[in-house]
């Protein structure tokens, strides 16, 4: 949970220096009625805090997905295909990991996969010392295409682990 943590930093960061500098514009502009020394601060401001906002807005929805299709979707338990490094999200020099499963649909012999959030510890050791190497995936049950790997017993263990 670190680099979950360190996000929701990050970006809260984001949003109250953009407050800032949007507050600081808007006086500015007030206290010397010119447009001129409002608008650079204003436009910096707003551009952060939206940024920052709308970072946390979507780190809070995944949160609420997941848990409904922790309450609501059918589970399946599949195999663990492999535990990869995402190298397109870094956080202060770290990579996070993510496992994926695999099933086959019987119907039409198709392969789907079926990736787990970002976990910022490497889930391989853990899981060879738990002995785990199959997890549920729960799957929406109106559509397919919204799913989560549970992740938890994992998270938990690494947290336990770290204090």
């Amino acid at each position: 949970m670190r680099g979950e943590k360190a996000m929701n930093f990050i970006f809260t960061i984001f949003a109250v220096i953009g407050l800032i500098f949007t507050i600081f514009g808007i006086i500015l502009g007030l206290v010397l009625r010119e447009v001129l020394f409002m608008l650079p601060y204003t436009l910096v401001g707003l551009i952060f805090f939206s940024i920052g906002m709308i970072a946390l807005v979507r780190m809070g929805r995944q949160k609420k997905e997941r848990e409904r299709l922790y309450r609501e979707g059918y589970a399946v338990t599949l195999p663990v295909l492999r535990t990869g490094i995402d190298t397109t999200l870094s956080v202060n020099g770290e990579n996070p990991f993510q496992l994926t499963c695999e099933d086959r649909d019987p119907t039409d012999n198709t392969v789907r996969r079926y990736t787990s959030q970002k976990l910022w510890f490497d889930p391989f050791l853990l899981m060879a010392e738990l002995g785990i190497n199959e997890l549920n995936v729960y799957i929406d049950r109106n559509d397919p295409e919204k799913y989560v790997v549970d992740v938890r017993q994992l998270i938990e263990e690494n947290e336990k682990r770290s204090h």
